[in-house]
């Protein structure tokens, strides 16, 4: 049995990277990792991009929160998840 790995991504306003983001981490061989993203209040395309890559290989947990947090505390929600 493989420890569970996590991988945090706090994510605003991020459309320009987050899918070469989202597939960096499901090409992974890792047998036991998730992905956890947070999406801070984004306006751009980040929604869109986090729902086409949450159906992938390895599990994805999505949170949105419907305000925009400063960063350090993006970053606390975000591992918080």
């Amino acid at each position: 049995m493989y420890p569970l790995v996590a991988i945090v991504t706090p994510v605003y306003n991020g459309a320009r990277y987050l899918a070469e983001t989202m597939e960096a981490v499901q090409a992974q061989d890792y047998p036991n990792l998730m992905h956890i993203v947070l999406n801070n209040a984004s306006t751009d395309a980040t929604p869109q991009i986090i729902e086409r890559s949450a159906t992938a290989r390895g599990p994805v947990h999505v949170a949105r929160k419907g305000i925009l947090l400063p960063l350090v505390a993006d970053c606390n929600a975000a591992v918080a998840q």
